[in-house]
């Protein structure tokens, strides 16, 4: 790769070489005169000590003075043998061992690989040693030179090839470290460790087991702490290292490949230009070369060059799940959804292997996981690498008589196989297969003037606001109105034990259960024991009496459930026109039905197990009955979790040492009966450790989406794919049988696309500890973009949809990435708080661990970023210039957990309501300055009531702003109102709705600054709610 750019010495000029090394070895400045003086009179002692001996006994003497640490006399003794002998491979060696000794290693090196060892051993012996003296000084290229050579002249290639690959993995050239193993293991030579190397061979691979490079130094090794730091999503200090190191090595195609990789990782689309007019020859066989032209043409929409791009990508590197999906995403979008479809497939296969070599790189495997991974990675056509691990497999079992034979008999079948198909080419019908690649474009029509342009540079669909953002200012108003809610989690206080779910803080529900126009608040409370269902301390109602105080109407109500209290849902589950409450807990569910009377109803959800853990809840219609359905988002499924404490020091409790759940998806039958609504027996594809969901039309098609987040895993978004009147529904991530009575037996079709879409992971495919939920259409496209907050040292996740039901992940791009990673982020909220027609965030944060002796902080200040047209501006606290105005809500650390947004008191300004675990609730009345707005309330009647899944799009002036009726997030429900900041405009509204049931309403000279009621199919004008009741 580098070429042959170590020259290796003969004898005579080694020797030419060598007469001037005790000059200038390990000096750093002229020899003075009496340092001179002294050298030659050692020399002269030694010349006559040694000129009466016979060459023998003088390498004796050398090694002996060698031994007594006397490098210089050692020297001074072997110089003039070498110069009598110089085919003595033996004075060779012990000169070389001399100059290394003296500090002189590069060139000890290069002596000792230039002897020329008649025995194959002892060459290959003193190749593999110069090859550390080599790496000793950072010196990898021609370490790297020598062990090719030797690759193809020496007797022992395996173990060379071994080092080989060692050493092209500890520099960051994990594809051509790859490419050297598989002669190995073809053969069956290749080691676990070997093997453990080339599952995925993009990511960083730094054998902890060797020594490590010292990256204090540039050098070639520097190319894997690049990669490392790219893992690590660091990726403006990974650009600012491989630039360094392309000024270095301009030579180098994988240092030059990878920067690419970089470039467009962090969606720098004029460096990455800048950066293909600069690249050395023969990058074409880097796969990384070909991932970043794909980027290019992905950012451009030409999704045919993407194709190919990506296509090559994957030819080089079969394990780049990146690739794969960028492939399966330009692969729907130009129709070929059978094709995207195998793509996913593979990269799903991918996942779970990535998934089985964390699980490696912790411990050794079972045997029923090495099979597993054999059995993955035969499906995914690297059949000698699946033979390798079931030997391994087998080898843990105890080798039988059956086994050996079995695998010998593999081994021959695929030797036969490769003798008639030397590559083992793909199939023609994979859509990356050469046959099928050479169809689509190459890059060559990449040009500058298409691929500056950034997308997400400008508001899609809508031209940019006039209206400028505003001071937004903030007041707790909880102690004037008499609002006293403390969550209590049970954690003792004397002792820094806690568990897990005293973390996740307590859930917030926003409804207005009297129906006399003033929303109400219902907040979950824990206690004691997790699963104690009658904890001392109930779940409190506080009914908002005109927005001049509050009262506890908790024990009138009957609403006092005593579970140990997670996330809050509110719906109208039976249609009658009074909003249900929906409880979380660990262990038993519960439905409050609103009787209509100032009081409710008690009902348990059908349980599964006491230790059954839901986080949040969320309802709406799916399968198009007009009756709400119910997802329970589920935690963990491990009882040991109530029992496994955490403590500062030990992380132990943490959620990967815990299975994921399962969520719970149910129905109501015709007799108004809770029923499964999805069969979800043993490993469901939809486990993982969840704690936030949203149900609504999330991408632009009609009918029900569902988003979750989950903690540590994949996040899940289920895709309807329309509805029919059947009772089954099948496809391996499709959702599963409906059990529906014969008398609703309308089924929702949907298709699980998180990764697909681009809303799975983080922006690099790692999967993040996600928590909390927020949705607006923050780049006024019109289509929804998703805000996810997540664990410490990881940025928030910003998702921006774009056409073709894809996101394109902006936490960079729109300025949230470097405020977001030291949080440990939980409830989040899009709102416009500033009335300026833009969507603003608001996220509380705090740690779930005591970290502060790590200098990590424990509780943190709640964040506030400020919406403009391309990009957030964190304002922190409140962009009040008078810092005697601001609300100590911003200024104190707190460990907070859940938002929610209402309209407390019916004034046009969306307030907040949020929950800690070590302070009082707070109500954030909003004070901002008043700009114009629109709120509406829906009443569906040919759709489900609380119409969630209906899209409006309001149109004043010139300006258009889109919003959706949704239902869950993270352990709260916001108002169910649809809420529109018209900025400066005045004008009077256009409102066109489209209702779940896919009918379309339309309402036209809508004065701004009221809220107006509006019922599906009434074609009277909508009346205007004033702070009067609605009986």
């Amino acid at each position: 790769m580098f070429g042959d750019s170590t020259k290796r010495l003969n004898v005579g000029t080694m020797l030419l070489t060598l007469s001037w090394l005790g000059w200038i070895v390990g000096c750093s400045a002229e020899p003075s005169d009496f340092e001179k003086l002294r050298k030659q009179q050692q020399h002269n002692e030694t010349n006559q000590a040694t000129s009466k001996q016979d060459v023998d006994e003088q390498i004796v003497l050398a090694k002996q003075e060698l031994k007594l640490g006397s490098v210089e006399r050692a020297e001074a003794m072997l110089e003039p043998i070498l110069m009598s002998h110089p085919d003595r491979t033996d004075v060779m060696r012990l000169m070389a061992e001399v100059q290394h000794r003296s500090g002189s290693p590069v060139a000890a090196a290069d002596l000792l690989a230039s002897i020329p060892y008649s025995n194959p051993e002892r060459s290959s012996a003193a190749k593999l040693k110069a090859v550390d003296w080599y790496l000793q000084a950072n010196a990898y290229e021609p370490a790297i030179d020598l062990l090719n050579n030797a690759t193809e002249t020496t007797t022992d290639q395996d173990r060379v090839r071994h080092r080989l690959a060692e050493v092209l993995n500890q520099t960051g050239q994990r594809v051509v470290a790859c490419r050297v193993l598989q002669p190995l293991i073809r053969k069956g030579k290749a080691s676990e460790r070997d093997l453990f190397s080339v599952i995925t061979r993009g990511e960083a691979f730094i054998d902890e087991s060797l020594s490590a490079p010292d990256f204090s130094k540039l050098s070639l090794a520097s190319l894997s702490l690049a990669r490392r730091q790219h893992d690590e999503a660091k990726l403006s200090e990974s650009n600012e290292l491989l630039s360094d190191l392309r000024q270095k090595y301009p030579e180098s195609t994988a240092i030059a490949a990878f920067q690419g990789r970089v470039l467009a990782d962090l969606q720098d689309f004029e460096s990455l230009q800048a950066w293909r007019h600069s690249l050395p020859s023969n990058i074409q066989e880097e796969p990384e070369y070909w991932h970043a032209l794909g980027k290019l043409a992905s950012h451009r929409n030409d999704h045919e060059v993407a194709i190919r791009c990506l296509g090559e990508a994957i030819q080089r590197d079969p394990t780049d799940r990146n690739s794969l999906v960028l492939v399966a995403r330009a692969l729907r979008q130009v129709g070929l959804n059978e094709e995207a479809g195998q793509a996913m497939r593979q990269f799903e296969l991918l996942e779970r292997t990535a998934e089985l070599a964390k699980i490696f790189g912790l411990a050794s495997g079972t045997p029923a996981e090495y099979r597993e991974m054999a059995d993955l990675l035969s499906e995914l056509g690297r059949p000698w690498e699946s033979l390798a691990w079931e030997r391994i497999a087998v080898a843990m079992t105890g080798s039988q008589p059956l086994d050996q034979t079995a695998l010998s008999q593999k081994r021959k079948q695929l030797v036969e196989l490769e003798a008639s198909n030397p590559a083992l080419q793909l199939a023609p019908s994979v859509p990356w297969s050469r046959e099928n690649l050479s169809q689509w474009p190459l890059p060559a029509a990449l040009d500058s003037a298409t691929l500056d342009r950034d997308h997400s540079s400008q508001p899609q669909g809508s031209s940019q606001l006039n209206s400028v953002p505003a001071p937004i200012r903030f007041r707790n108003v909880a102690p004037l109105l008499n609002l006293r809610f403390q969550y209590d989690n049970g954690d003792d206080q004397t002792d820094e034990k806690f568990y897990l779910h005293q973390q996740t803080g307590g859930g917030l529900g926003v409804l207005d259960f009297d129906r006399d126009g003033w929303v109400d608040l219902y907040c979950s409370q824990a206690g004691v024991d997790a699963l104690d269902s009658q904890s001392p301390t109930p779940n409190q109602l506080f009914r908002n009496l005109s927005a001049n105080s509050v009262q506890d109407v908790t024990l009138d109500s009957q609403t006092d459930d005593r579970g140990y209290g997670q996330g809050i849902a509110v719906a109208d589950i039976n249609q009658d026109g009074f909003p249900d409450l929906l409880v979380a807990n660990i262990g038993v569910n519960v439905a409050l039905k609103n009787n209509g009377d100032g009081t409710f109803s008690r009902a348990e959800l059908p349980g599964e197990g006491d230790g059954k853990w839901t986080t949040s809840i969320a309802c709406g219609d799916l399968n198009g009955d007009h009756l709400p359905e119910i997802i329970e988002v589920n935690y963990i499924d491990d009882p040991s979790a109530f029992e496994i404490p955490c403590v500062p020091d030990n992380d132990a409790c943490g959620p990967s040492r815990f299975q994921p759940a399962v969520d719970r998806w149910l129905t109501l039958d015709a007799r108004g009966a809770f029923q499964s609504f999805l069969r979800s027996e043993g490993s469901s594809p939809n486990a993982g450790h969840g704690f936030a969901v949203l149900l609504g039309n999330l991408n632009g098609q009609l009918g029900n989406d569902v988003y979750i987040a989950n903690d540590g895993d994949a996040n899940h978004f289920w895709q309807n794919r329309g509805r029919r009147a059947s009772a089954s529904v099948t496809d391996g991530s499709l959702l599963a049988d409906s059990q529906l009575p014969p008398t609703n037996q309308a089924t929702w079709l949907a298709e699980e696309t998180a990764s697909l879409s681009g809303i799975a992971s983080s922006q690099l495919g790692g999967r993040h500890g996600s928590m909390g939920l927020a949705f607006a259409d923050f780049d006024r496209n019109g289509l929804p973009d998703l805000h996810v907050t997540n664990y410490w040292d990881q940025e928030a996740d910003l998702y921006l949809q774009e056409e073709g039901k894809t996101f394109r992940h902006s936490s960079r791009h729109w300025q949230i990435h470097e405020r977001s990673k030291p949080t440990v982020g939980w409830g989040t909220q899009a709102a416009d708080f500033d009335r300026d027609g833009r969507a603003d965030l608001m996220v509380l944060n705090g740690h779930i661990v005591d970290h502060r002796h790590r200098g990590v902080p424990f509780r943190m200040l709640p964040q506030l970023f400020q919406g403009h047209d391309n990009h957030f501006e964190f304002v922190s606290d409140s962009t009040d210039a008078d810092a005697g105005q601001r609300d100590e809500f911003w200024s104190q650390p707190t460990l907070g957990r859940t938002l929610a947004v209402l309209d407390w008191n019916r004034d046009g300004l969306p307030d907040v309501f949020a929950n800690h675990l070590d302070q009082p609730a707070t109500l954030l009345q909003n004070e901002s300055a008043p700009r114009a707005w629109l709120q509406l309330e829906l009443i569906g009647t040919h759709s489900e009531r609380d119409a969630v899944g209906a899209t409006v799009e309001i149109q004043s002036g010139s300006q258009r702003w889109t919003n959706w009726q949704v239902n869950g997030g993270f352990l709260a429900n916001n108002e169910a109102v649809l809420d529109f900041a018209l900025g400066d405009s005045e004008q009077p509204c256009q409102v066109a709705i489209q209702w779940p049931s896919g009918s379309k309403q339309t309402l036209t000279n809508l004065p701004p600054n009221y809220r107006y009621v509006v019922t599906e199919g009434d074609s009277e004008k909508p009346w205007i709610r004033l702070s009067h009741s609605r009986k």
